[in-house]
């Protein structure tokens, strides 16, 4: 074996054994579930003999937690044959590994100690989304995200805005993974955090009532949003989660007074709360999108017109090869 020390980070070729493998693995950090699929795989490779040492390395963090080669560990004990492989100790934390290739956001977000990871991510997307597109109508029918936000946005949003995973754990532990209204806690948690740069008070007591029930007065548009999306769900109608935003922010500026209504006239409360497709998506009352321009954020994610362009001028160069190619053969 051989030990390579590059500041304080190690590295060494380890014949790792299947009671090795069962010890590391329990030193995981639990960044992804393992995959069944290439353990199997991997075993049987193991197994024929077939398996050979290459760069792609056992990696443990500073803390000597796990960070990376989960699936070949659990391979090595399915197949129950000593393995050689490249082992590094003090690597970097689980970020900065195979973002690109098979752990999602919501899997380093979990790597860094918090429960909810992929709830977490969806409403870190959201909330980058919005303050990129400047409104929450980034889902609609028709339309969509002008940007593609990758995992090392999602990580810095959740460093300079921690208090959206905040508002995610906040509803799973009060409210159950599933909540009454059919909408989903990373929608909801988004617009909690949203609504309590206004008014944190206000926030806490609207997503309550909003999501539990309780303490609504009889003809409001709380009692009346409520009674819709809990009758969407039940009914199982489709409709979208921008859509459902629309509704909630709409119902949350009469709550807050911004948007005035007649308590007294059932019409005047059901339009305050009604929203179509062809009308502008509404604004939260009093409540600025983030400034990513700010936070260094905004110049980074790639437009999605540009990454279609780029993968059709790559298609077309490939084409234009391969006719040459063609041609060349001919002659």
């Amino acid at each position: 074996m051989s030990a390579k020390k590059n500041g304080e980070m190690t590295s060494e070729v380890v014949t790792i054994t299947p009671s090795m493998a069962s010890e590391w693995l329990a030193l995981n950090k639990n960044v992804r579930v393992s995959s069944p699929s290439r353990v199997r795989q991997y075993a049987a490779a193991m197994k024929r003999g077939e398996w050979e040492l290459t760069g792609d390395a056992v990696k443990f963090d500073s803390d000597e937690k796990l960070v990376d080669g989960q699936n070949r560990l659990n391979a090595i004990i399915v197949a129950g044959k000593p393995v050689r492989s490249l082992v590094v100790r003090g690597a970097s934390g689980s970020d900065v590994m195979d973002t690109g290739l098979s752990r999602s956001s919501g899997q380093l977000i979990v790597g860094r100690g918090y429960e909810n990871g992929h709830a977490i991510s969806a409403a870190l997307r959201l909330y980058i989304l919005w303050g990129l597109n400047g409104d929450f109508g980034i889902t609609r029918i028709g339309g969509g995200s002008r940007y593609y936000v990758d995992n090392s946005m999602v990580l810095e949003a959740l460093d300079n805005h921690k208090g959206v995973a905040d508002a995610v754990d906040h509803l799973r532990e009060e409210y159950g993974r599933t909540l009454q209204i059919g909408v989903t806690h990373a929608h909801l948690a988004v617009l909690h955090y949203a609504f309590s740069t206004y008014d944190e008070t206000a926030s806490e007591e609207f997503i309550g009532k909003l999501a539990g029930g309780l303490g609504i007065e009889p003809m409001t548009t709380m009692q009346v949003l409520r009674e819709r999306l809990i009758g969407l769900r039940n009914d199982r109608v489709s409709v979208s989660d921008s859509v459902k935003m629309a509704y909630i922010i709409k119902c949350w500026n009469t709550y807050i007074g911004a948007t005035p209504y007649d308590p007294t006239s059932k019409f005047s409360v059901a339009q305050c709360i009604k929203f179509g497709y062809k009308e502008s998506y509404p604004l939260i009352a009093g409540v600025e999108p983030p400034d990513f321009e700010k936070e260094g954020l905004a110049s980074r994610p790639k437009r999605i017109d540009d990454i279609s362009n780029h993968a059709n001028r790559q298609q077309a160069k490939a084409l234009k090869e391969r006719r040459e190619k063609a041609r060349n053969e001919k002659s």
